[in-house]
């Protein structure tokens, strides 16, 4: 940047100053002459080290110092620009016309005359095509007829004079960029102007957000237009700075452009769970991505309590609550590729919460299990008209044993208590029944009465844990046909049972039931040939309906009723062998049907049994039966056999 001064006085022309300060070199000169063109001197000023220096200007000695007056005299002042000469074509010095103190000679020379003052106006565009302006002021005293003593002088100030060209650096592209738009920043050496987008050389980009920070500071975006290379710079004089000094041409940022969003997948979750349950949980993304946390998984039912992993390949530890669904899902957006492409969301996976169901279940098969040994352990009601002594019993099986009291049939006030026990493939259950009745004989052949029933029944099975206690009470009858050995008998009963479930061993729910039970059954007795054929053939039916409840996860557990019929036909028989031991043994057929809960095949369809045993009394009554069986013939997924072992005793 050139700004530069010339001063002059004189006594009439004395010396002439010109002061450059400049980076580069600049030339002056200054000239004086008469009207005429005649006796001109002219001085070169040489611009060394920033400034012009100095020089005086002696007038022409011929007129001895003096100039005549009504005479006038010339200067002219030349500008040389980096060698360049005065370009008369681009330059022009003129003074105002209206003073009439000076008149323009040509482009590059002015006169003036005596005694006035005025101010003159040097204009040109230098090669940048900036406009440069100067002015200078002329001023002369009269004395005794000559300019004597007097000064003259003008001063030329202002004007720039750059020669250096704008560079501009580009930053915020480079390596892999994804879809969307990315900041680009221009910063230029000095202030410019007319800096448009059009301005940017583009490929496979489109730009937008445009904006100006300041005149040397400029940021856009650009949009990668399809995958692949990717750049932008700015060609050299595509704009100036505010002298019209083109640009430089910048540098060149380039990228690749990765536009596919990553996908991702989660594995691992289990289908169902039941109660609270913790799994791990895969997340796979299809290539490598960043910025991906636990706090970016949504989960439902459920949290992750930690997660594990990097690039592509993640694990999340996930603790289910049991108490709903679990529900786990990665929104859009949650982690980004090495391109800054957001994933995309992954499907949702749900883990069915079973635990409401699964406790439904295990409560029904529990009541179908009550509900069948109730059936098993139901009173021989026509005993009451055949008589028979009261008995103790135990019996032991491969899987399990019993204990037995009945206190007889001779008496109209009676108790049964029967308690077993059993273990099958680490399932273990414990089974106890009494009852209490008394009735009244109409006749030989005819009685009633009424009875109440207790039992418990538990269960274990893993870490699942059930058990009830309930009652029953209502009539009962039993008749003979007279002068013929054939019996009648039957019950109706209404109860209610208490029970507590722990179907995952961590906590315990408590519910109700309500049951009824009815049976009706037939019997004979035949001796012939040294046999006793036993006939017999009953029907029973109880249902059991549970109340709904919300277990301690806040789980609904719905209501049911289980119902289990049986009907029981067959034929045994007893023979002696001796006088203390006896052949036992039948065939038996069960049809069984549930209602209500899920079945369980061993309660449902038709089956066989069959028996085969010996009693052999030690003293007394007092004796010991033992006694094989095979249960399950015909059914499909049932089957039961084994030995018993049981001591009867008497009283």
């Amino acid at each position: 940047m050139n700004v530069f001064s010339i001063v002059r006085t004189a006594l009439v022309f004395g010396i002439f100053t010109l002061t450059a300060q400049s980076a580069s070199a600049l030339s002056c000169s200054a000239r004086v002459g008469d009207p005429f063109g005649n006796d001109t001197t002219e001085y070169f000023l040489n611009a060394t080290n920033d400034t012009c220096g100095s020089a005086s200007i002696v007038p022409d000695p011929s007129n001895d110092g003096h100039i005549i007056v009504g005479g006038s005299a010339s200067v002219e002042v030349q500008f040389i620009e980096d060698g360049l000469p005065f370009n008369p074509a681009t330059r022009s010095l003129s003074c105002p016309g209206s003073t009439g103190s000076l008149a323009l000679i040509n482009t590059s020379r002015v006169f003036f005359n005596e005694g006035f003052s005025t101010i003159c106006s040097l204009s040109y565009t230098d090669p940048n095509g900036q406009t440069v302006s100067h002015s200078f002021a002329t001023a002369s005293v009269l004395d005794s007829g000559f300019y004597v003593g007097s000064t003259s002088a003008f001063s030329v100030s202002s004007g720039w004079f750059e020669r250096t060209s704008p560079t501009v650096v580009l930053s915020g592209l480079s390596g892999t960029v994804g879809a969307g738009a990315h900041t680009i920043t221009a910063n230029f050496s000095e202030d410019v102007k007319d800096f448009v987008t059009d301005d940017l050389s583009l490929s496979n980009l489109t730009v937008s957000d445009f904006t100006v920070v300041n005149a040397s500071r400029y940021t856009f975006a650009v949009t990668p237009i399809a995958a692949g290379a990717v750049s932008v710079h700015i060609p050299a004089a595509t704009l100036t700075d505010l002298p019209n000094n083109d640009n430089i041409v910048s540098n060149t940022l380039s990228a690749a452009a990765d536009l596919a969003d990553p996908s991702v997948a989660i594995t691992g979750v289990p289908a169902s769970i039941s109660g609270p349950t913790v799994f791990n949980a895969t997340i796979t993304f299809d290539e490598n991505v960043v910025g991906f946390v636990a706090a970016d998984i949504s989960i439902s039912g459920g949290s992750v309590t930690a997660l594990l992993g990097s690039g592509a390949g993640y694990t999340a530890s996930v603790t289910a609550n049991g108490n709903a669904d679990l529900v786990m899902s990665i929104p859009a957006g949650a982690a980004q590729d090495l391109a800054g492409n957001d994933n995309t969301a992954s499907a949702t996976v749900t883990a069915t919460n079973a635990t409401g169901a699964e406790t439904n279940a295990a409560v029904a098969h529990f009541m179908q299990t009550r509900a069948n040994a109730l059936l098993s352990n139901q009173p021989d009601l026509a005993g009451f008209l055949r008589g028979g002594a009261g008995q103790f019993a135990a019996e032991v099986t491969r899987s399990g044993g019993l204990v037995a009291f009945d206190s007889g049939y001779n008496a109209p006030v009676w108790a049964r208590l029967n308690a077993n026990w059993s273990t099958d493939l680490g399932a273990e259950s414990q089974y106890i029944f009494g009852a209490i009745g008394g009735h009244s004989k109409l006749s030989e052949n005819l009685l009633i009465g009424g009875m109440v029933q207790f039992d418990h029944l538990s269960e274990v099975n893993g870490v699942a844990e059930i058990s009830g206690s309930g009652w029953l009470a209502g009539p009962y009858f039993a008749a003979k046909l007279a002068n013929q050995p054939l019996y009648f008998e039957g019950a109706l009963l209404y109860g209610q049972t208490a029970n507590t479930v722990s179907p995952l061993g961590t906590y315990s729910d408590s519910f109700t039931t309500e049951r009824w039970l009815a049976t009706l059954g037939v019997s004979g007795q035949i001796e012939k040939n040294g046999f006793t054929l036993l006939p017999f053939l009953d029907a029973k039916y109880t249902s059991d309906a549970q109340a709904a409840y919300t277990d301690s996860l806040n789980n609904p557990i719905a209501a049911q009723t289980i119902g289990l019929a049986q009907v029981s036909a067959g034929l045994d028989f007893e023979v002696a062998l001796s006088a203390a031991t006896t052949l036992t043994g039948g065939a038996s057929g069960v049809w069984s049907y549930s209602s209500g809960a899920a079945t369980d095949p061993g309660f449902e369809g038709g089956r066989a049994r069959v028996d085969l045993g010996v009693t052999h009394q030690v003293s007394g009554c007092n004796g010991l039966t033992l006694k094989s069986f095979y249960d399950g013939i015909g059914a499909v997924g049932f089957e039961s056999y084994g030995a018993e072992f049981m001591w009867k005793t008497c009283f």
